[in-house]
């Protein structure tokens, strides 16, 4: 065998290559997603973002919301029973008040002043 054989050889052997890569790719089944498969991957869709809200809540990064607005409530409540103490000193009847309007009761200290 000399060269020239052996290059025809080859060249033979990447054409069958190529011939049979094409093949392969052209024998690939399009993928169609019937309802059922549709409705399974909603589904799972849903499922997964459970999981990772529970993780997350899990984890404790809701929690700093949570944090937050308790916070927030504590200090309305203080500032409440500060506002509460000052109109007791010129109220007697301000310690059963739900709820003191500040601007009422700056009103009021303006108005004594």
């Amino acid at each position: 065998m000399n060269n020239k054989d052996l290059i025809i050889i080859v060249l033979i052997a990447v054409i069958l290559y190529l011939a049979y890569q094409n093949q392969a790719s052209s024998q690939s089944p399009l993928i169609v997603e019937s309802p059922i498969t549709q409705q399974l991957r909603s589904e799972l869709n849903h499922y997964q973002k459970l999981y990772e809200n529970r993780v997350k809540k899990d984890l404790g990064l809701e929690n700093k919301e949570a944090e937050t607005q308790t916070e927030d409530d504590q200090l309305k409540i203080q500032h409440q029973e500060q506002l509460r103490k000052i109109n007791v000193l010129f109220d007697e009847k301000a310690q059963d008040y739900g709820f003191i309007d500040f601007n009422g009761l700056y009103s009021l200290l303006s108005s004594i002043a």
